[in-house]
């Protein structure tokens, strides 16, 4: 319980004192929201087709086609919001019949799924509100149609280009099947909901979110380059996780471009009285 309480702490202090390091003087006008903005998006399309998959005893086949389209205004005084708009839609009737379609693909969904308010200046970038994240074991997954996506708070620290901090406090969550944000994972209400024994404990369960802290750092050695990760993820409620890796890359020889990693992963509950399960916000 302690390390919960140390998370709103840290971003406490570092918000305020990272702000202050934009004192040089900020030309922006109002105007620049406008002008300096910008539209993006992406069409999708996805054909589905099993035989006798594990939850369904029939063949089964569907259709989704969807995507995205995003707005980001410019900055003002290093201020900027965006929102993002997603979709996904089968033209089949047969989406109806719980037998003829994949449950983990997400269909016949219109969600604004990023809406959020962001401060950038040399040194960090801090955005608030629905959004986009990608750690190690809390991302967008995306290879479905829809992304799983997050609301809360994040903070990036590069106060050079060879290392960097990043710290978030999650609250809200959005897995690729539903189109609202809400206390729940992958585990409760996800595509992967689990029932029965010995999951009793997850149907139905809110939880507090999570937060996480990330620490990265790129040393050079001549022909040598080692890039360094650290990461700690408190699931509350459910699990504490920490990740290191390690990546030693050479220079290419011709076409190849050798490299030798190592990964470590450390998972503790957070109760015993819960299963050991905390990758529901893994992308794998």
């Amino acid at each position: 319980m302690h390390a919960k309480r140390l998370s709103p702490a840290l971003l406490t202090i570092a918000v305020p004192a990272f702000l202050c390091t934009s004192a040089q003087a900020d030309d922006s006008s109002f105007s620049d929201l406008f002008t300096n903005g910008k539209v993006s998006g992406y069409l999708r399309s996805f054909e589905w087709t099993n035989s006798n998959f594990y939850n369904s005893p029939v063949n089964n086949s569907i259709f989704v086609a969807g995507g995205m389209l995003k707005a980001e205004s410019g900055e003002l005084d290093h201020f900027s919001v965006g929102m993002a708009f997603y979709t996904a839609h089968t033209p089949q009737s047969t989406y109806n019949d719980p037998q003829n379609y994949d449950p983990t693909l997400g269909t016949n969904l219109d969600t604004l799924g990023q809406s959020y308010i962001n401060y950038h200046n040399d040194w960090i970038n801090i955005r608030e509100g629905r959004q986009a994240i990608d750690t190690p074991f809390a991302n967008t997954a995306d290879y479905r149609m829809i992304p799983a996506l997050y609301q809360g708070t994040t903070i990036d620290l590069t106060p050079s280009e060879s290392y960097g901090f990043t710290f978030g406090r999650i609250t809200r969550y959005k897995s690729w099947t539903s189109a609202t944000f809400d206390r729940t994972n992958n585990e409760t209400a996800g595509p992967f909901e689990k029932s029965g024994y010995p999951f009793q404990n997850f149907p139905g369960l809110a939880t507090s979110g999570f937060w996480y802290a990330g620490a990265h750092d790129v040393l050079n050695f001549g022909s040598e380059k080692l890039t360094s990760q650290l990461w700690y993820y408190d699931f509350m409620n459910i699990a504490h996780l920490t990740f290191i890796d390690e990546k030693l890359s050479f220079n290419a020889i011709g076409d190849l471009k050798p490299f030798v990693g190592f990964q470590y992963a450390n998972e503790k509950n957070d109760s015993v009285n819960r299963p050991r399960y905390p990758r529901h916000f893994r992308a794998v």
